[in-house]
């Protein structure tokens, strides 16, 4: 097993129907949207949160601790194209869907059977530009709402 960088080896799609999240078919991955070619290096932006309960008593100096709740932003950085630009025009507010991303496998192979996938119930937000900047393509992020607990590691049926 080697190690990967995420250059070449990260695809993203925007899927609007999928039949599992723990399962889903290539054939539904391949009707999604391939979006990873609008997406600058430095563009698939996940963060969340893990709170925790405390579980400590009166009875020690030490605060123990338990996991709680946890929750996930997700936001993508897209560049825009005067002649192709189907990743701006596919971010409408509100729309919802499946963000999948597929790491470790060349970004050239198509979704097949066994794969793991990341797939992340999905609602879009507004996109918003970027910032203007000397050197830059014109770029813009969109945030999503992730509805429901994602599946990092779903296995394409």
């Amino acid at each position: 097993m080697a190690r990967r960088v995420f250059d070449k080896y990260t695809k993203v799609s925007w899927v609007t129907t999928l039949s599992s999240l723990t399962s889903p078919t290539a054939v539904q991955l391949t009707a999604g949207e391939d979006i990873t070619t609008f997406i600058p290096k430095d563009g698939v932006r996940p963060s969340g949160t893990q709170n925790t309960v405390d579980q400590g008593d009166i009875t020690t100096q030490f605060e123990a601790k338990t996991i709680g709740t946890y929750s996930e932003d997700f936001e993508l950085m897209g560049y825009r194209d005067d002649t192709a630009d189907d990743f701006w025009d596919l971010c409408v507010v509100n729309t919802v869907g499946f963000l999948v991303i597929r790491r470790m496998v060349l970004y050239t192979t198509a979704y097949t059977a066994a794969q793991v996938v990341e797939v992340r119930p999905a609602q879009m937000g507004q996109p918003q530009m970027a910032n203007s900047a000397a050197n830059e393509n014109q770029k813009f992020s969109i945030k999503f709402a992730i509805t429901a607990a994602p599946v990092l590691d779903a296995v394409v049926a």
